[in-house]
């Protein structure tokens, strides 16, 4: 009788967690392969593919192309040790939109230590990724013209010098803009610079 509560306790617990995580993450359980066991309806929204869709289907499913084939080599060669693979992935919805999800893939192990699944542990930082690209927007770009600034010049011929050694750089000067500015207006000066 007291094993059974035990074991009661345990499964409730399992349950409490599984709910957690299913409320806080995107979660994929896939084969050794990569085919799809397991999607929760987290992974279903982001990825705007039904359940049916998803499950049987290869994890690449919502591969954006953005990453280089070495980049997934080695992910799979981390798991495929039996270890925890953790990094920053692109994927493309169904819609053809695409999102950033913080990944975490752990392997479940058989008895000879070769894994026979993986679980699949995501958190949306699509907005996280959106804000950085603004900020570097803003930080490297002229809003006018969208043309690099002086800020990635700098770091550009920095690179450049300590690789190549030798460069030259141009400076071009627009002279009397300013009376552009004073007698056509700011929005005619805005146009020419473009």
């Amino acid at each position: 009788m007291n094993h059974k509560i035990e074991l009661e306790k345990a499964l409730r617990k399992l349950k409490d967690i599984e709910l957690a995580l299913n409320e806080s993450s995107i979660v994929a359980i896939t084969d050794n392969r990569g085919i799809i066991q397991f999607a929760n309806d987290k992974f279903c929204n982001m990825s705007k593919y039904s359940r049916n869709e998803l499950i049987g289907s290869r994890q690449n499913i919502v591969n954006s192309g953005h990453h280089s084939q070495d980049f997934f080599k080695e992910m799979w060669r981390t798991i495929g040790r039996g270890k925890v693979w953790k990094g920053e992935i692109k994927n493309k919805a169904k819609d053809g939109t695409y999102y950033w999800v913080d990944t975490t893939i752990v392997s479940f192990l058989k008895e000879n230590g070769r894994p026979y699944q993986y679980i699949s542990i995501r958190h949306d930082i699509t907005k996280r990724i959106e804000y950085e690209e603004t900020i570097k927007q803003m930080a490297y770009y002229d809003p006018l013209t969208l043309l690099p600034n002086r800020n990635l010049l700098n770091e550009w011929l920095n690179e450049y010098v300590n690789k190549e050694g030798k460069l030259a750089v141009l400076f071009l000067d627009i002279d009397r803009f300013k009376s552009i500015n004073d007698n056509y207006g700011h929005r005619t000066g805005d146009m020419i610079l473009k």
